[in-house]
């Protein structure tokens, strides 16, 4: 049943637990960033290393994106405190959700990819079948920058180009028939 705990719950989950996890996987890509640099541009590569342009990431970079985020951060809390946001009325978490709602569009594929899951697999059966698919997707897509890219390679790569060109063809698929479906 949903109650005032399980909002207290998951709000405790997406601000602190989240953001405990983000920060080890943050700290892995500034260290591979680190230890592998950033691509560069193919006019900067064929340049020899003396005139190329570059920025030390530490102190310089780190410094300068720092005052950028402190600036927004501080516009943000200024116009918060000018055009307060009025929540609405409180929410009532036992009562059935209005009929026609949805998903913003960026979730659109992923509530049409459930709903026909459901019908394919009935019960509880295809909700996880659906969240087993979105899961396998994320690592996928998470070590993509991983996989060799050597110039060896590329049937592999223009295998993993298609496979992603057909992934986004099926995410937009499914996008247009939720709202179809509507």
């Amino acid at each position: 049943m949903v109650d005032d705990h399980t909002i207290q719950r998951f709000f405790t989950l997406h601000a602190v637990l989240l953001p405990m996890l983000f920060v080890p996987v943050l700290t892995l890509h500034l260290y591979l960033v680190q230890r592998h640099g950033n691509a560069v541009p193919p006019s900067e590569e064929s340049k020899p290393l003396a005139k190329r342009r570059s920025m030390p990431f530490f102190p310089d970079f780190m410094l300068k994106d720092l005052a950028m985020w402190l600036i927004m951060l501080n516009l943000l809390g200024f116009l918060v405190c000018i055009y307060p946001w009025d929540l609405g009325p409180q929410a009532n978490p036992v009562a059935a959700a209005p009929e026609g709602i949805h998903p913003e569009w960026y979730f659109m594929s992923q509530f049409q990819l459930l709903k026909v899951l459901g019908n394919w697999f009935p019960g509880i059966t295809g909700e996880i079948a659906g969240i087993l698919l979105f899961t396998l997707g994320g690592i996928v897509w998470a070590l993509v920058p991983l996989l060799d890219r050597s110039e060896q390679n590329v049937a592999a790569a223009r295998a993993g180009t298609w496979i992603g060109i057909v992934a986004l063809a099926g995410l937009v698929v499914l996008t247009l028939w939720g709202y179809q479906a509507l």
